[in-house]
């Protein structure tokens, strides 16, 4: 495996994302959050420091259908935990009839890219509702989780691309 090939979960990874039917381990888990089309594999050895773990990791998830390599890409074009981080470009604000999964959705992949790690908890939470009456108080911890940890203008950025935080 490259060190710069960047991976993300296919359709059957994030079905795992909710049914957990594979039983994966903690640590399996953990990265398949992590794996979202944004880190190459040499920014995951220094986030996650299991370095000589993390390529048979890999090898399982992708063994299993769970991931896919997106590309090879210089690592200098991800994101770097030195490099400021920034949100996609704001999306128009959803209509109310808007998709709650494709809302989920994208706020859990801002939460993955804003804060790496750290909002794993959050971000695992939201992909396991099943239903959209929770998502509104969820994406307002997320907005809070963001502000306090990035500062006002990233909860800001969020809030911008997922949309007004009431449905």
């Amino acid at each position: 495996m490259n060190a710069d090939t960047i991976y993300t979960k296919t359709d059957a990874g994030l079905r795992e994302m909710q049914h957990r039917s594979h039983g994966l381990d903690i640590r399996h888990r953990t990265l398949l959050i992590m794996l979202d089309g944004k880190r190459a594999v040499s920014d995951l050895e220094t986030q996650l420091g299991r370095g000589d773990m993390l390529l048979p990791m890999l090898a399982r998830l992708l063994e299993l259908g769970l991931i896919t390599g997106l590309s090879t890409t210089a690592s200098a074009a991800v994101a770097s935990p030195a490099a400021p981080v920034k949100a996609p470009p704001a999306a128009p604000a959803p209509a109310a009839d808007t998709d709650w999964k494709q809302r989920r959705q994208r706020a859990t992949h801002l939460l993955n890219e804003i804060l790496g790690p750290m909002g794993d908890g959050l971000a695992v939470r939201m992909e396991a509702l099943k239903s959209p009456e929770q998502l509104p108080e969820l994406l307002q911890r997320g907005r809070e989780l963001v502000r306090d940890l990035r500062g006002q203008s990233a909860a800001q950025r969020f809030e911008e691309a997922i949309g007004p935080l009431e449905p």
